[in-house]
């Protein structure tokens, strides 16, 4: 119905409606019938549910806060506002995903972008597009830089929404000619095309494919395993997923484990974790500490697991969750 509401009135005005439905069935009234006395949302966290090691939650899942809604101009983050003297602190790794596909494929080039800190999307929308962009002009912090991204804005988001980000979630051609608005035959060119620019990544697909073969089972870098019922290409785009996202998840607990100790350490700070989502953990901190806590957290995501690789944290801060975003 989305590709009907640009054209038909009645089609635009039912896709409202089941967005405003939808929030009110899974925000508004959920969190209402879960809210404490104390005024605060407790939900349950599950360790061993979701198959790629993730952790979710439920009842009600906080996990699945929608961000901003611009048709309805609704943003249920902004909802969970801190105590009076409080603030949030949101902690979130940079690029994880990407940084972990780098290190799990050894890829060459991956490698060069994380160590020199440039811009993987430009590099990949200039490796598929052949837009003739040197390394400088593809290093963060420096003046070529903002003025390549700006120019070629809309293939650097190809190259992030319809490759990197994509090829990591196992899409195939077919999203892939969605994603960017390509035929399904110029889309299997570029993806072809990308595989053969980033070789670690196709072998590490490959070396997947060949374990489902032998062994019907993947193991990602912390040693745990994904196991699969028969060989499909669903089961192939799932199991480099796996590699990818499974030990992201295991850098993210281990990242928890660093700031509770300095939660121990520091008493007086009154911090709390109160909320992880996926790659970011959510922290409750009295407003006198928060400068003195900032590097203090930085250092224990950084450092939670050793990679070979910068890995960085970015730090939001806030009175309202979703302004510390």
């Amino acid at each position: 119905i989305g590709g009907l509401a640009q054209k038909y009135p009645f089609c635009r005005e039912l896709l409202i409606y089941r967005m405003a439905f939808d929030i009110k069935g899974k925000f508004t009234v959920k969190m209402k019938e879960s809210l404490s006395p104390d005024g605060r949302i407790r939900c349950s966290f599950n360790d061993t549910v979701a198959a790629t090691g993730r952790l979710s939650s439920s009842d009600p899942n906080l996990q699945n806060l929608r961000k901003l809604n611009v048709v309805l101009n609704v943003e249920c983050r902004s909802c969970f506002i801190t105590p009076e003297g409080k603030s949030f602190i949101v902690a979130d790794y940079a690029g994880q995903e990407l940084r972990i596909l780098a290190f799990e494929t050894q890829d060459p080039t991956l490698l060069r972008v994380f160590e020199k800190d440039m811009d993987l999307h430009l590099m990949t929308a200039n490796l598929l597009f052949d837009l003739g962009l040197t390394e400088n002009e593809m290093t963060k912090g420096n003046a070529d830089y903002e003025v390549a991204r700006e120019k070629y804005k809309v293939e650097r988001h190809w190259g992030k929404n319809g490759f990197n980000f994509p090829v990591v979630y196992g899409s195939t051609e077919y999203g892939i000619s969605k994603s960017i608005g390509v035929s399904v035959k110029e889309a299997k060119r570029l993806l072809d095309k990308f595989l053969d620019q980033y070789p670690g990544i196709k072998d590490g697909i490959a070396d997947c494919e060949e374990r489902i073969k032998l062994y019907g089972y993947v193991t990602n870098h912390a040693g745990r395993r994904r196991r699969f019922d028969g060989f499909s290409k669903r089961a192939l785009r799932q199991a480099f997923n796996f590699k990818i996202q499974g030990y992201s998840a295991e850098m993210l607990r281990l990242g928890m484990v660093n700031v509770r100790q300095v939660i121990l350490k520091h008493p007086e700070w009154d911090m709390k974790l109160v909320l992880t989502i996926h790659d970011e953990v959510v922290l409750e901190i009295d407003d006198k500490y928060i400068e003195e806590a900032i590097p203090l957290i930085k250092e224990a995501m950084n450092t939670a697991v050793n990679i070979g690789i910068p890995i960085e944290t970015d730090i939001g801060i806030g009175k309202v969750y979703s302004e510390a975003k």
